[in-house]
Formats: structure tokens, C-alpha cells, sequence
């Protein structure tokens, strides 16, 4: 591999270990090492190693975020949380992709102050007429009630 197919990941390395070695904690080689291990307890691989560059240096965040967290936690002085973070399987985004790729719309979050708000609450143009009322049994929405007989919620015989 040439050096111009290298440039891109040992920049973002570079990058990480500036970042990462000025801090208290991991240095970048401790962080591969536990994204090497990440990795593998979470079936990780990467299609480039500018993308496994990038998701390396996600994780570092994440995992730095984590121990700085924890360590506040652990010392649980005054505003110190009472909870601690690990790293799951989601470690290698950023902020901003996990909250793209699992809040979807929510991501977006409210609207800012003074924004007018839509009155159908920003569904507007996606949702038809709403009927004024609406009998779900006529759609076999709900059914006859049933005889379930003894649920043993009344009888601690059973």
C-alpha cells in the first residue's frame, strides 16, 4: 500500500494521539488496543482503514468520555453523577451519527424558541383528512370481550 492510500489514516492517528495524549487517561496506542478488543466482541470490521481510522477515533472520544465520567462518578462529590457509562455497540459513532441513525426525527429535537409550531405538531402535507370521530370496531380493531376464565389474579390457589 502507498503512502497516499496510508495518508488519510495516519493523519486522523495523528490527529487522535495529539487529542487523546494531552489528556489524563489512555494513550493512542491503549485506545487501538481496547478498539481492538471492542471490535472483536462486537463483530466489527471496517471496509477502509481511512474508515477504521475514523471510527477508531469516534471510539476514543466515546471511550475518553466514558472514563472521565466514571471517574467523576467514582469520586461522587458534590454534582458528581451516581451512575457509571460503559462502552456498548454503539462506540464507534459520533454523537451526531447515533442520534441521526437512531433517533431519526427526534435527532432534530424541539423546535427553537419563537418558532411557530405546525398545529397538526410538523405532519403537515404527510397525513390526509382526520375524521372527527372514529369507531375502531367497525374496522375489527377491537373485538367481543372474551371469557379468559380464571386468570388466578382472584384465586391463590392456582
Amino acid at each position: 500500500m502507498g503512502l497516499v492510500h496510508c495518508l488519510p489514516p495516519l493523519l486522523l492517528l495523528l490527529l487522535l494521539s495529539a487529542s487523546v495524549g494531552g489528556e489524563k487517561g489512555l494513550s493512542a496506542s491503549a485506545y487501538e488496543a481496547q478498539f481492538e478488543a471492542w471490535c472483536a466482541e462486537h463483530g466489527k470490521a471496517y471496509a477502509t482503514p481511512g474508515e477504521r481510522a475514523a471510527r477508531l477515533a469516534a471510539f476514543a472520544d466515546n471511550a475518553a468520555f466514558v472514563a472521565a465520567h466514571n471517574a467523576g462518578a467514582a469520586a461522587n462529590g458534590a454534582g458528581s453523577p451516581s451512575y457509571t457509562l460503559a462502552l456498548n455497540a454503539f462506540a464507534d459513532l459520533t454523537h451526531d451519527e447515533f442520534r441521526a441513525a437512531r433517533l431519526g426525527r427526534l435527532a432534530a429535537g424541539p423546535a427553537p424558541l419563537g418558532e411557530p409550531r405546525s398545529s397538526d405538531g410538523g405532519f403537515e402535507g404527510r397525513v390526509g383528512a382526520v375524521p372527527d370521530a372514529l369507531d375502531w370496531r367497525q374496522s375489527g380493531a377491537v373485538t367481543k370481550v372474551k371469557d379468559q376464565g380464571s386468570c388466578g389474579s382472584s384465586n391463590p390457589e392456582l
